[in-house]
């Protein structure tokens, strides 16, 4: 974005007098529209392998644009996609990072049986015996989100597992998740995708 509409004047809209229009003069309108070609309206993203940035937290949102610019910490598919798009200020990405935050989020879609159940116990209370912490221990009470820890609940299924196995192969480098994707089954892996995710 920072060759081609991240480097573009913030586009201010019309003042109508309402919050929605002064809400709106605020955002970076034709960043967002990038962001969104992929990402979905309001970052609600429909391609089961694109993520969905709809109330992600904001801090984690600017952390991940700022991963995105290392070729070596990420992924061969996330450089590809996000390298150049992931370049901006600190400014400008608060409040592409802000508006996506603010956003509705999507609900988790469990699939009912024992698998889903499995996760939620992970989510909850994680599995001593395999020395796996609770996942809301870093990413908030049902895993919605905390600080500079993603939103889990609502993600795509598809994308959730991708990640995880990215994580548990160190083919994303992330020094927070390594020593708990590391020690994850398959079968957790699939449990965790069966509970937090969406379509």
């Amino acid at each position: 974005m920072k060759y081609s509409a991240l480097t573009v004047a913030l586009v201010l809209s019309v003042g109508l007098g309402s919050p929605a229009s002064a809400e709106t003069a605020k955002t970076p309108l034709r960043q967002i529209k990038a962001c969104e070609n992929c990402h979905g309206a309001r970052g609600d993203s429909t391609d089961p392998y694109t993520p969905r940035l709809n109330s992600q937290p904001a801090a984690y949102l600017l952390n991940r644009l700022r991963e995105l610019t290392d070729f070596v910490k990420e992924t061969p598919h996330a450089t590809n996609a996000m390298f150049i798009h992931a370049h901006t200020t600190e400014h400008l990405g608060s409040q592409i990072a802000n508006y996506f935050a603010n956003q509705i989020p999507t609900p988790a879609q469990p699939r009912p049986g024992k698998l889903a159940d499995m996760g939620a116990q992970l989510v909850a209370d994680g599995d001593l015996a395999d020395h796996v912490l609770a996942c809301q221990s870093c990413h908030g009470a049902g895993a919605a989100g905390l600080g500079a820890a993603p939103r889990l609940v609502g993600q795509h299924k598809k994308y959730l597992e991708t990640q995880l196995w990215d994580l548990f192969l160190n083919l994303r480098q992330n020094s927070v998740m390594h020593p708990t994707a590391g020690k994850l089954s398959a079968d957790q892996i699939d449990a965790l995708t069966a509970y937090l995710g969406a379509d």
